[in-house]
């Protein structure tokens, strides 16, 4: 991973571009338990909060999320490790909209990364949110969409001129 953004300048927010989907690389390696995979693309700082966009099960899921659903602690644990993390985040849309991830693990059942949101990283249940923690996550959510449109506006235009960037297969 760490080669494949770093040395081939790959972007490690890109989008599965598969309307279904919308995952990003970090989504997809809580998806998988791939908790080294996670740690690299945090090292390289992507965007640990990026939800999924799509119609799947998943649409809304940040990172966290998926870990949580996943039931994949070690994938939280390299998560927490971003200084960026919003662990109180609120899924906007989909299936588990205005669930946090603590709400998720918990729903599916996953004792462990429950344990570890909550003991571990702070995490609260959606009714538990005070106002603090929501303007953190409205904070957080800003510097994230202001990072991204400044990068987009870096990149330029998609090859071709026109239309939305598409990852090559």
């Amino acid at each position: 991973v760490r080669f494949l953004v770093v040395g081939a300048e790959a972007d490690a927010d890109a989008r599965d571009t598969r309307e279904e989907y919308g995952w990003t690389p970090c989504i997809l390696a809580c998806d998988w338990n791939k908790p080294r995979a996670v740690q690299a693309l945090v090292e390289v700082n992507a965007d640990v909060n990026r939800a999924a966009t799509g119609s799947s099960f998943a649409k809304g899921f940040t990172p966290c999320m998926m870990a949580a659903y996943r039931g994949n602690p070690a994938c939280l644990r390299a998560l927490g490790a971003a200084p960026t993390l919003d662990v109180n985040a609120v899924a906007a849309e989909g299936k588990h909209k205005g669930k946090t991830a603590l709400d998720v693990a918990l729903d599916q059942n996953q004792e462990e990364a429950a344990a570890v949101l909550r003991d571990e990283l702070g995490a609260k249940r959606a009714r538990d949110l005070t106002e603090d923690d929501k303007r953190k996550s409205r904070d957080i959510a800003r510097g994230v969409f202001a990072a991204e449109a400044a990068m987009e506006s870096a990149r330029g235009p998609p090859a071709g001129g026109h239309g939305a960037r598409h990852a090559s297969a």
